[in-house]
């Protein structure tokens, strides 16, 4: 267990079966398997964190006969990913676990020979007529995209809209077309907290299936002389993908302190909540239980749970550059 931050880190193990060393076995000994039902270490029993009884995540890429399904996870967000004037679109806003996740689903027909794309969204609260963008412009300003449309509600947390149509290049959507999306859910009063987001520049290759990292193709320094085009967004070259699908789209909001607090590109719907929820206990204070980042809550569930325990730190932000392992401590401490 991480000790800087007691109940945050935890490291689990899945072992399938337990194989006892060549040097540790008698000379002529073959292979011992050692079945899980009976694997232990020390008095204690090896239980399979996963086994063939586990329900599994639905899948979030898939072909079926009629259209190739693309499903991800998304957060608000307080600006637009081009606007590196604001540094506010990867940073996180208040309350951003309370309600504030959306599963995203893309439903290509193009790709199985038919002629529309479907955007299907879930949200946790009530919207306001949902805004989708599509096809980024960035003409008028950096955040300009040639198709905006309201989505149709289906019932209070379900959300759907379908184009057929590419405006940049005024013809029928065909497959290898680049689509950029942006969702902005909207809340309806929400409990607590601002009601107004945007949210997550995604690419879609029209056709292949899953969200794609991105980046533009102009030197900084002259996209920020010149609007138009020089913005869109294209696919980043694979070998790029250190994360694989998991890669981020090229940051140009200027916010590196929160680079590396981001959901990954291809994040399951089902993991978005428990990801913003994970980040709230990740940046509590177990001493206080005082959330890092200004305007939160206290989370008085936490509160004195880093009392009798010898920590380094109550908090893993308290670790230096808020990430990694903590120092050891200061000797005779």
């Amino acid at each position: 267990m991480n000790r800087c931050c007691i109940g945050t880190t935890f490291c689990f193990f899945a072992i399938a079966s337990v194989l006892i060393p060549v040097d540790m076995r008698p000379a002529g000994a073959q292979t011992q398997v050692v079945p899980m039902a009976s694997a232990r270490v020390g008095d204690m029993p090896i239980v399979p964190l996963f086994d063939r009884n586990t329900k599994l995540e639905p899948a979030t890429i898939e072909a079926t006969p009629t259209a190739l399904i693309t499903r991800v996870g998304d957060r608000v967000r307080d600006r637009h990913a081009r606007e590196w004037m604001f540094h506010a679109y990867d940073h996180y806003l208040s309350l951003y676990w309370e309600h504030r996740t959306v599963s995203i689903e893309v439903v290509d027909r193009v790709a199985k020979g038919g002629d529309s794309i479907t955007y299907n969204f879930t949200s946790l609260w009530p919207l306001n007529k949902p805004n989708l963008r599509a096809f980024f412009r960035g003409i008028g300003t950096v955040a300009e995209y040639s198709h905006n449309i309201d989505s149709t509600q289906i019932d209070p947390l379900h959300y759907t809209t379908t184009i057929k149509y590419n405006p940049q290049e005024k013809r029928p959507i065909k497959i290898g077309d680049r689509i950029e999306i942006e969702f902005s859910p909207f809340l309806v009063k929400p409990p607590r907290g601002r009601a107004n987001y945007y949210g997550t520049a995604f690419l879609y290759v029209v056709g292949q299936g899953g969200m794609v990292p991105w980046e533009w193709r102009e030197e900084v320094s002259m996209a920020q002389k010149r609007k138009g085009a020089s913005l869109d967004s294209f696919p980043l070259p694979e070998q790029a993908w250190q994360g694989g699908r998991m890669t981020l789209h090229e940051q140009y909001s200027d916010e590196p302190r929160a680079r590396f607090q981001q959901m990954a590109t291809n994040l399951a719907p089902i993991n978005a909540q428990p990801f913003v929820l994970g980040r709230r206990l990740h940046h509590t204070d177990f001493g206080t239980g005082a959330h890092s980042e200004a305007g939160n809550p206290i989370y008085t569930e936490q509160v004195g749970k880093s009392a009798g325990i010898m920590l380094n730190a109550v908090a893993s932000l308290a670790t230096p550059k808020m990430v990694g392992p903590c120092p050891p401590p200061l000797a005779n401490r």
